[in-house]
């Protein structure tokens, strides 16, 4: 008997889509930013989210400034609703905002998939536990397993 199997899991063999982040950012310090592929605030971000979805078995794509810029995403107009995923690629909008008094990063994110509208979050975290976050819960409604705001 496989492994999985024994403890109740089952392997996820359909196909997995690309996670991509539509995040505003609020940082320790300003100004805030859109992620992109092309902001330089955001380098240490993309590699961290990249590992994020290797460790899911994922891929992230973070959208260039173009198609941001197509979505109507930026800094004095952040849209609250993702453009609609597909089967390719799961888009997931929010706001990843520094607090000094937690201290930590508070995350609040959503997900249009299947016709059904996601909202989870998380806080009082380092951003590398956040896109873990964002990429898990894509991760359990993509393969039907779950709620992304189920508890880990």
């Amino acid at each position: 008997m496989p492994y999985l199997a024994q403890f109740g899991d089952r392997p996820w063999h359909g196909e997995r889509p690309v996670v991509v982040p539509l995040l505003l950012v609020h940082g320790r310090k300003p100004p805030a930013y859109v992620l992109s592929a092309e902001t330089p605030a955001g380098e240490e971000q993309r590699s961290s989210f990249a590992t994020s979805a290797d460790q899911f078995g994922m891929v992230v794509r973070i959208p260039n400034d173009a198609e941001l810029a197509s979505w109507g995403a930026d800094v004095g107009h952040f849209r609250s609703d993702p453009p609609s995923s597909s089967a390719a690629q799961a888009i997931v909008a929010g706001t990843l905002d520094w607090s000094e008094m937690l201290p930590g990063w508070i995350g609040k994110w959503r997900m249009s998939w299947q016709g059904a509208d996601y909202a989870w979050g998380i806080s009082g975290v380092n951003y590398d536990t956040a896109f873990r976050n964002i990429v898990r819960g894509v991760m359990l409604v993509a393969s039907g397993v779950g709620s992304p705001d189920q508890g880990d």
